[in-house]
């Protein structure tokens, strides 16, 4: 077997990952609460997306305008839940952010770059706030004594979204050097093996989330 194998296997074994925390939340149906619900409509959204990134890349069209969109909505989805789950100021935050972000993420993805290019610059600050907000949301419920850590869905879901995204930093972060050396093999797929292995357990990580028992959560926020 070689590496370029090991590499194929890894990146359709990534896509098919984000089946699993759907295939989860959907088979422990009866297990949702006020924190896991909104996150299995998100994973359907996910697969949906996966699946019309694949159909796309199969007719061999462009889907880097895809990855743009799909980007900025899961820094809006998990930027909203996380801020939810820090402070009851949240919806001051997140349209204070998104007054400032959005214009850049305008500018810079339709004009500075163009629409059909990754616009990696801003992927990273995507990438580096849901970092930043799993990071804190993880340190208050580490000194929360409400729920068992491991028993809390928010610890799972933060972990898996710290663990994706930080290394999704490091991508963008090299991502010109990859595209310098014409996306050459020996740089490229192990770059990309490490990210689908990252994708993978993190979609365990989610998956666990749904099978913490039924909760009522009175409060969303860590304390």
């Amino acid at each position: 077997m070689n590496f370029s194998n090991i590499y194929f296997y890894f990146v359709y074994g990534s896509l098919l990952a984000a089946l699993l925390p759907l295939f989860t939340g959907v088979t422990f149906f009866h297990r949702l609460n006020k924190v896991t619900t909104p996150f299995l409509f998100f994973f359907y959204y996910v697969v949906l997306s996966e699946s019309f990134s694949f159909v796309l890349s199969r007719y061999s069209t462009n889907t880097l305008w895809w990855m743009n969109i799909n980007q900025l909505l899961e820094l809006i989805f998990f930027g909203w839940f996380f801020l939810t789950w820090i402070t009851e100021n949240a919806k001051i935050w997140f349209t204070g952010f998104l007054i400032i972000f959005l214009p850049y993420w305008i500018y810079s993805t339709c004009i500075i770059n163009d629409f059909y290019t990754p616009n990696s610059f801003a992927h990273a600050i995507e990438c580096l706030v849901i970092v930043l907000l799993a990071g804190i949301v993880l340190i208050r419920l580490s000194k929360s004594t409400a729920i068992s850590l491991f028993r809390n869905p928010q610890f799972w879901l933060a972990s898996g979204a710290m663990i994706y995204f930080s290394f999704s930093v490091l991508i963008y972060a090299i991502y010109q050097v990859i595209v310098n050396n014409n996306y050459k093999a020996s740089l490229f797929e192990p770059v990309w093996i490490l990210h689908s292995f990252m994708n993978i357990f993190s979609n365990l990580l989610y998956s666990i989330a749904f099978l913490c028992p039924v909760r009522t959560f009175k409060s969303l926020k860590a304390k």
